[in-house]
């Protein structure tokens, strides 16, 4: 029965065994049994978990998350946070960055752990225009970016060879009071 199911997947989840866990909730959807929100941010974010093993899991973490648009379930911040986090890792950064903005869309800010992540991977793929787009967002929600940020952006641009913009972010981490470690090569050379 239904507290049978629920109490096999929350004892499955709170044992780290994700896969089965897994199964379990698609058992209970055959046997026509919904699974509660806490539970599905749970299942979830175990699911990202995996993906970072085994990027073939990602089509559950795609399951997961229609069936919890289907039921109008919210999604917790800190699963969120594990979704973008998760696409970074599999360089689906695009997806990465749809999680960021449904974030912010629904009220929920990303950390900076996470925009920094995201930044990473769009220099990764030499998207640098679109990683000022993401600073940008920081920036427009009153947020400082971190120096992390800035670092992750000079190290971009220095490696582009493009010296005068890798200053002209410099000089804007300065002036919010953020230093970083990273230095436009121009200044480094002296």
């Amino acid at each position: 029965d239904h507290i049978s199911y629920t109490t096999l997947l929350h004892g499955l989840l709170k044992w780290n065994k994700i896969l089965a866990g897994f199964w379990v909730y698609n058992q209970m959807l055959q046997a026509g049994f919904s699974v509660d929100e806490r539970m599905m941010n749970t299942l979830l974010r175990g699911l990202c978990k995996e993906t970072w093993l085994d990027s073939g899991i990602i089509e559950n973490v795609d399951q997961v998350v229609h069936k919890m648009k289907i039921w109008e379930y919210t999604v917790f911040p800190d699963t969120y946070y594990l979704l973008s986090h998760t696409f970074c890792i599999i360089k689906e950064v695009n997806r990465a960055l749809d999680i960021v903005c449904e974030m912010i869309k629904v009220g929920f800010f990303p950390r900076m752990v996470t925009i920094n992540r995201i930044i990473h991977g769009l220099c990764e793929e030499e998207r640098i225009s679109e990683a000022f787009v993401v600073l940008e967002i920081v920036r427009g929600a009153n947020r400082i970016p971190s120096k992390i940020s800035y670092n992750i952006l000079i190290d971009e641009l220095n490696r582009q060879g493009n010296v005068v913009c890798a200053c002209s972010v410099y000089g804007a981490a300065l002036k919010l009071g953020v230093i970083p470690h990273k230095v436009p090569l121009c200044i480094h050379s002296e």
